[in-house]
C-alpha cells in the first residue's frame, strides 16, 4: 500500500509539474508582444513562435490526459488489490 501512494505521488508530482511549465509556456504566449518589443528586434526569427508554443501546450494537455487516465487506472488497481 504504501509503494502505491509512492507511485501515485511520484505521478501527481509529474502532473504538477506539466501544470506549472504549461503555466509558463501560456504566459511568454500572452506577453509575447511585449517581449518583442522590449527585445528591439523588428524582424526576430522567432515570429511562428505562437504556433510552436500552441503546439507544446496542446502536447503537454494531451499528456496530461493520458496521466490522469493511468492515475486513475491506479486507483481502480490498488481499490483491487485490497479487495
Amino acid at each position: 500500500m504504501k509503494e502505491n501512494k509512492g507511485i501515485l505521488g511520484k505521478i501527481l508530482t509529474f502532473i504538477g509539474i506539466l501544470v506549472a511549465i504549461g503555466g509558463a509556456a501560456l504566459a511568454v504566449l500572452h506577453f509575447w508582444d511585449d517581449i518583442k518589443a522590449k527585445l528591439g528586434c523588428n524582424k526576430c526569427e522567432f515570429e511562428d513562435l505562437e504556433d510552436f508554443v500552441e503546439d507544446e501546450i496542446d502536447e503537454l494537455e494531451d499528456l496530461s490526459a493520458t496521466l490522469e487516465e493511468i492515475d486513475e487506472e491506479m486507483e481502480d488497481f490498488v481499490e483491487f488489490e485490497e479487495i
